[in-house]
């Protein structure tokens, strides 16, 4: 009874994780691909239109979670957000995005490369398998 009117209704809810184990219990889950966490740091503001840019084109790739700041912040505190929250990669977007160029920091060894920003997903997924074949 909703406001006074009798209203039958017929309701579904499901969490996400009772379907990640529906999911993992029929096989549907995909092990062979983890996730790559990657943090955008926005060196200066004159340069976030283009990091968004950055951002949309990696959000369309398989397996990769992106991540920025939304708000104005040091340099500093970017690299150390993403380190407190786990990512794999931070990529630079400073004034390198006017050469087609982006700055590519593995955190964890902490080596840090200029790529090309086409090229941006590709290596990222190559450094990421180097990595984890190396540890297998």
């Amino acid at each position: 009874n909703l406001g006074g009117v009798d209203l039958p209704a017929l309701g579904f809810g499901i969490g996400d994780v009772v379907l990640g184990e529906i999911l993992k219990g029929k096989n549907l889950l995909r092990r062979d691909n983890p996730v790559i966490r990657v943090f955008i740091l926005i060196a200066e503001e004159t340069y976030r239109q283009q990091a968004m840019e950055v951002v949309q084109e990696l959000r369309k790739r398989e397996y990769v979670a992106v991540e920025y700041a939304f708000q104005t912040l040091k340099i500093t505190k970017q690299f150390q957000y993403a380190e407190e929250r786990g990512f794999d990669f931070v990529l630079i977007v400073d004034d390198k995005i006017n050469h087609g160029q982006l700055e590519l920091k593995d955190l964890s060894n902490r080596r840090q490369q200029t790529i090309q920003r086409e090229y941006a997903w590709i290596t990222i997924t190559d450094t990421s398998r180097r990595k984890h074949k190396a540890t297998d």
